[in-house]
């Protein structure tokens, strides 16, 4: 679903069926979990991570298959380094999400969860969805607007996430607060 679970959206799910190796909580105990501002917002984050990768993959592949001046176009140097450069950010960006995971364990059931590191995270995302947005245009460069490969929709509905749960600047200006 990725970015698609926003608020802003409909959604209806009528007899749906999650698979028990995929549930996340309890049978129906998910609204518990979700009713915490955090919990609503760290699910949005975790899909756009997911999403990223997906996409990351897919611009990796295609500059394996575009040949241009006879090679694969990542075995040119600024095309390579702009894939090692997304991959890097996003295993970052998600060590930094497990961080925040391992932290909301660490809490004891009933107190509220440091938000630091989720302002952390929703700031240090939003900032590698716009260099992977950059990142794919450079590489698919024309074809980048084109819907067949679906990088547009990625580039469209991230453009919507960028405002979820504040803006990244305004995140920091949260925990500068508490520091």
């Amino acid at each position: 679903m990725g970015n698609e679970i926003v608020a802003n959206i409909q959604q209806r799910f009528e007899n749906y069926r999650v698979h028990k190796d995929m549930m996340i909580t309890d049978l129906n105990g998910a609204y518990k979990n979700v009713r915490s501002g955090l919990s609503s917002k760290t699910i949005h984050l975790s899909a756009s991570l997911g999403e990223c990768q997906h996409v990351w993959e897919g611009i990796r592949d295609y500059s394996k298959a575009r040949i241009q001046g006879g090679k694969p176009i990542i075995q040119h140097p600024n095309i390579g380094q702009l894939i090692a450069e997304a991959d890097v950010l996003l295993r970052t960006d998600r060590l930094l999400f497990y961080r925040f995971a391992w932290e909301c364990d660490q809490e004891e059931e009933g107190t509220l969860i440091d938000p630091l590191g989720f302002w952390y995270t929703n700031y240090y995302h939003k900032k590698v969805v716009l260099r992977l947005i950059e990142i794919g245009f450079e590489v698919y460069a024309g074809l980048a607007a084109t819907k067949e490969l679906g990088f547009e929709r990625f580039v469209r509905g991230h453009q919507s996430f960028l405002h979820g749960g504040s803006t990244g600047l305004f995140n920091l200006i949260k925990a500068s607060k508490i520091l």
